[in-house]
């Protein structure tokens, strides 16, 4: 997991900047990929009444990148992580089960979210990192006119190339942090990175 930091702000561990996650990924050489995911209240639509859903949002490399399979179908691709190309969608094993019967004829059905129709293309497998009432999924689609960098709004996780270590990868990755203050230095005052192995997060660094 990639926190940033601002320890004059007493931050030791924060979400992240969806503006300095861009940042990161052509600048760092330390990740096989990286991958972000976050979350937006969207009106549905098209049922017996309109409900309101926490949908998840994600980069186009999240699934992959924490391990994640799909159970059916696909997941998205980098064109459908682009506004205009983003009216595609994944849903949980257990929406697909509950709303479509668990039917393969779901994939290709639309869900219609804030008025926009969006195609199902593929069914997520049960993981713990989704919340058991978040059962939609979007490509994340930055719009970067509505973004600034004081936006820490989204969690960043990142798999390690192959003989990388943690502590390389945490140097680069603070030496970016380093790079980004000086070209932007009012709104990145006192931010930095911190890393800490997935395994870690989800159980304390006390349990193995």
């Amino acid at each position: 997991v990639i926190y940033e930091t601002n320890l004059e702000r007493n931050q030791p561990r924060f979400s992240v900047s969806i503006v300095n996650y861009l940042d990161w990924k052509p600048r760092s050489t330390s990740w096989e990929s990286l991958g972000a995911i976050g979350q937006r209240a969207m009106n549905i639509t098209g049922g017996p009444e309109p409900e309101l859903e926490q949908v998840i949002t994600v980069t186009s490399d999240f699934l992959p990148t924490v391990g994640i399979p799909l159970a059916h179908g696909r997941g998205f691709t980098a064109e459908e992580d682009q506004l205009g190309h983003n009216q595609v969608a994944l849903i949980t094993s257990s929406y697909w089960r509950q709303r479509y019967g668990g039917k393969a004829d779901a994939l290709g059905k639309t869900i219609t979210l804030d008025g926009t129709a969006h195609t199902i293309v593929g069914v997520i497998a049960p993981s713990p990192l989704f919340r058991s009432w978040n059962h939609i999924v979007i490509p994340m689609a930055v719009d970067l006119t509505e973004e600034t960098r004081s936006n820490h709004e989204v969690q960043a996780y990142g798999r390690l190339k192959r003989g990388v270590t943690l502590e390389q990868a945490d140097a680069e990755m603070k030496t970016i942090a380093s790079q980004i203050l000086a070209e932007h230095p009012e709104a990145e005052r006192g931010w930095s990175t911190q890393l800490v192995p997935l395994d870690e997060e989800m159980v304390g660094p006390d349990v193995r």
